[in-house]
């Protein structure tokens, strides 16, 4: 069920988030703890090596594929670009929640019409049930010929109503269950958000940072790395 995977979804960011703040701690503090920040979990779907070589660069690859997501002699310029990619995949992945979110709502409100139209249906549907047992009773009561054919029509007319029923129980069900899957989905739609905002404000400090470091150096820095 969508309600389920929505749970897992929301505990999954949450953890990602958390994350995230471990590694931007590390890379506000120093160029020591800049290649130590390279194993954060924020990381794990990139690797980032050093190339051979005294003019080596440093390169980020995807994990997935290992396709090249940016090349620099400076380590905080590759990881300025991965930060950049995690910024625009959580983007996408905001838009396409609240694409779902929007379906679900969609489905929810036509449940809910279909529940009331059916309530209303079924109240009818029994007024006109009851006014039909009356009259068969009655028929019954007038000749005992036709009570076991008014008897067998009333236990199918009384069938039919329980049927009925359950239907509605489980339009309710769905409603239920679709009100839980849109509630999940606003939660993760707002961490996501929320991971937004960090993302991009540590991709501006690092700017930042760079700027400050390649001014003090004379626009050659390289932070070195402890092997």
């Amino acid at each position: 069920m969508l309600t389920r995977i929505s749970k897992i979804l929301a505990v999954a960011f949450a953890v990602g988030s958390i994350a995230f703040m471990g590694f931007a701690i590390a890379i506000t503090f120093g160029e020591p703890e800049m290649s130590q920040a390279l194993s954060d979990p924020a990381f794990d779907a990139y690797t980032v090596i050093k190339q051979e070589g005294a003019g080596g660069q440093w390169e980020a690859k995807r994990g997935r594929d290992g396709s090249s997501v940016a090349t620099a002699k400076a380590l905080p310029d590759v990881m300025v670009k991965v930060l950049a990619e995690v910024d625009q995949t959580n983007k996408q992945d905001i838009t396409l929640y609240k694409q779902r979110q929007t379906e679900l709502q969609t489905k929810r409100d036509e449940l809910v019409a279909a529940r009331l139209a059916d309530e209303l249906a079924l109240q009818q549907y029994e007024k006109n049930l009851r006014e039909r047992l009356v009259a068969v009773r009655a028929e019954v009561d007038k000749t005992s010929t036709d009570v076991i054919t008014a008897t067998s029509e009333s236990q199918k007319l009384e069938l039919q109503v329980a049927a009925r029923r359950e239907d509605v129980f489980r339009l309710k069900q769905q409603v239920r269950e679709l009100d839980v899957d849109i509630y999940r989905l606003q939660q993760i739609e707002a961490q996501l958000e929320n991971l937004q905002v960090q993302l991009t404000g540590e991709l501006q400090r690092n700017e930042e940072r760079k700027g400050q470091l390649e001014s003090r150096l004379g626009g050659s820095y390289a932070p070195s790395v402890q092997q």
